[in-house]
């Protein structure tokens, strides 16, 4: 992003109270559908404006509407399954644009970065429309694990791990592969456990803990998985600080395991610094970084860059849902690739590998 941002400045500098005074002015409009009154609940509302607003901004900074387009209608398919008023969203980002236009009298934002934030803000609420479909279940006949899946499912969404991970150690000693395990068990389990969670369908304590679950179930197959003979290619892979969603670069690195690779797995919420200080010291053949959260899209930038202006050459690809949501934005970010399923990472990072051989 080497774009001129300047007209973005001014909100990026005042968004908490820019986010105070629409959620101020919301309560005004809908004073029947908030309890103002009940502190957690106003707190997740700050939470949720503040949200609204890094999503907007990062999406005007890539410029790639389609990444706040989808959290508008995510965020509505969510408040609905959740009994908020349908006119929740909607409301919150008139009441935002009269802020817009308040700080704008008042000589707080200039007349284009009010054009264009408004701009932006109308066009995605127009493709908005209804809240977005149903995501079909990945739990489907033509899975080559689909009996297991379907069983690990109900296992683990009824708290018991113990069966679990008997399942698993049952599909591994009928000869079936670790690899084949992640992508047609772990993965659609892990896409179909955000599904339930985001259509209200299990509370965040059992997404939680299926999640923790099968981080464990994994572990069990590490001696299978780590004493795969290796080769000379080694793989850094991390989120960056303040992404808390380890689970899918989890998943890549003991698959790139199963194929020989050495990785460094440096888990969620890294801070910068500490990467760069392991890039430098292990020298990795390929860094993957991974995103999931739209708003930390600028980390990922930001961590790229730190990387080329201390002078490692190591080739960087990203991954994770905004980039697949719009598939040039790892452009914008100065990584060398981008991939998205568990095969084409693996082609990728053999190819990036290789680039300067």
């Amino acid at each position: 992003m080497t774009k001129d941002l300047a007209w973005l400045d001014p909100i990026k500098i005042k968004q908490r109270d820019l986010a105070m005074e629409t959620l101020s002015l919301q309560y005004e409009t809908m004073p029947h559908d908030f309890n103002q009154d009940d502190p957690i609940a106003h707190q997740r509302a700050v939470e949720d404006a503040n949200y609204h607003l890094n999503y907007l901004l990062v999406s005007l900074a890539t410029e790639s509407p389609i990444l706040f387009q989808a959290y508008l209608k995510w965020a509505k398919t969510l408040f609905q399954h959740l009994h908020l008023p349908d006119t929740t969203l909607e409301v919150f980002f008139e009441c935002f644009k009269q802020v817009l236009h308040a700080w704008l009298r008042q000589g707080q934002l200039t007349e284009e970065t009010v054009r264009r934030i408004t701009s932006a803000v109308d066009s995605a609420l127009l493709s908005m429309g209804e809240a977005a479909p149903e995501v079909p279940s990945l739990i489907k006949p033509d899975n080559p694990l689909y009996k297991e899946l379907s069983e690990y499912t109900h296992y683990l969404l009824d708290a018991d791990r113990h069966a679990a991970a008997h399942l698993v150690q049952s599909v591994l000693d009928s000869g079936t592969d670790p690899k084949t395990i992640y992508k047609h068990l772990f993965y659609p389990f892990q896409i179909e456990l955000g599904h339930l969670w985001h259509q209200n369908k299990i509370s965040i304590a059992q997404e939680h803990y299926a999640t923790a679950a099968t981080q464990y179930i994994m572990s069990l197959m590490y001696d299978k998985i780590l004493t795969t003979p290796k080769n000379d290619k080694s793989l850094l892979a991390t989120c960056v600080s303040g992404e808390l969603h380890e689970m899918g670069i989890r998943m890549i690195c003991d698959y790139l395991e199963c194929y020989g690779w050495n990785t460094y797995f440096l888990g969620s919420n890294m801070p910068s610094h500490g990467i760069l200080q392991m890039a430098t010291d292990k020298n990795p053949h390929v860094l993957a970084i991974s995103c999931t959260m739209t708003c930390q899209i600028p980390k990922v930038v930001d961590l790229i860059n730190l990387i080329r202006t201390n002078g490692l050459r190591t080739p960087v690809i990203v991954g994770g849902y905004p980039f697949n949501l719009d598939p040039d934005l790892w452009k914008t970010t100065g990584a060398d690739g981008c991939a998205s399923s568990f095969d084409e990472i693996y082609s990728l990072v053999e190819t990036v590998s290789r680039r300067d051989q």
